[in-house]
């Protein structure tokens, strides 16, 4: 077992490694395939070693890792149960990953490909202003709290998207959406001492806290600004054989696109390290009617086509 760390939220601290036994399976199973076609007794011997971890107690300790830098919780709100299970499972494979200094962070290359065969549960995504069935929903949950954590102790952020839209449960300007092999979100550890990031999740929150040395001595300031840009909600009409015959009925709220920028200024004994300016660029949400056959549009509206993968909640099981 390799030396780790235990933590309480706001200290860390060494659980010391254990040595262990094993044996040489190639060796093993030469042993094993004589005993199994030769004459005699039928039995291989096997020849046990003891086994070092790859990560010893004095090489932890040497580390420096005490001190919680940072730390951010978003909430789960009326999340679905596969949902919950998704940011749980994406909670436990960042769980314990040491960041070295200088070592750039990818969120996708940490947490992989989001499949089922992975493990990774049908939950849902944004597309288009509507909510379509994806695998994988929740991980931009995971990125955002990651980011969060990132930003508050200061790190160097090398690539981060805000999501198309405005989801209210994050903070203005805070959030950030990832896609397998498109959009990623990555940081590099610009301090002097690695960094441990913890990450847990429940029913309700999701959390991470970094944790390092306590020397770095850095501190962060921001500010966000006023809503600009602002682009008022369209009406949108999408035509469904499935609705009540001849009813326009309301299916999604509009919103307003805006763009706001959050100023961050990293100091370290009173010397400015970085001033970076992180701008979020939200699209507006159309206010969605579902249209039933023969139903008559007003005005000069049109009919818009759903996006691929969109199920009508009048369809069966919709």
């Amino acid at each position: 077992v390799n030396a780790m760390w235990d933590t309480n939220g706001t200290r860390a601290w060494v659980t010391p490694a254990k040595n262990g036994v094993g044996f040489d399976p190639a060796a093993a199973a030469d042993a094993v395939r004589v005993a199994a076609t030769g004459d005699g007794v039928r039995q291989a011997d096997i020849e046990l070693r003891g086994i070092e971890p790859r990560r010893t107690t004095a090489e932890a300790e040497q580390l420096g890792i005490s001190t919680r830098i940072a730390g951010a919780t978003t909430e789960l709100g009326d999340s679905s149960e596969n949902r919950i299970h998704n940011v749980g499972l994406m909670a436990s494979i960042l769980d314990n990953r040491l960041v070295m200094p200088g070592q750039q962070f990818s969120f996708n290359d940490a947490v992989g490909p989001r499949t089922p065969e992975r493990g990774f549960l049908e939950g849902q995504a944004i597309v288009d202003g509507l909510l379509i069935p994806s695998i994988g929903g929740g991980v931009c949950q995971v990125a955002t709290t990651l980011f969060d954590a990132v930003f508050a102790a200061g790190l160097e952020v090398d690539e981060r998207h805000n999501h198309d839209l405005y989801i209210s449960h994050y903070g203005l300007g805070m959030d950030a959406t990832v896609s397998w092999e498109d959009l990623d979100f990555r940081f590099t550890n610009n301090t002097d001492h690695p960094i441990l990031i913890r990450a847990t999740a429940d029913a309700s929150a999701m959390i991470v806290n970094l944790y390092s040395a306590p020397a770095d001595e850095r501190t962060v300031e921001s500010t966000t600004s006023a809503r600009y840009a602002i682009q008022k909600p369209e009406k949108r009409y999408i035509l469904d054989p499935n609705a009540p015959p001849k009813r326009i009925e309301k299916y999604v709220d509009g919103q307003e696109g805006f763009a706001v920028d959050v100023m961050r200024i990293v100091k370290k004994k009173g010397k400015v390290l970085s001033n970076d300016t992180f701008v979020s660029t939200y699209i507006s949400q159309p206010e969605t009617y579902i249209v039933g056959p023969g139903a008559e549009l007003p005005g000069n509206a049109t009919y818009d086509d759903p996006p691929y993968g969109w199920v009508s909640p009048y369809a069966p099981g919709g």
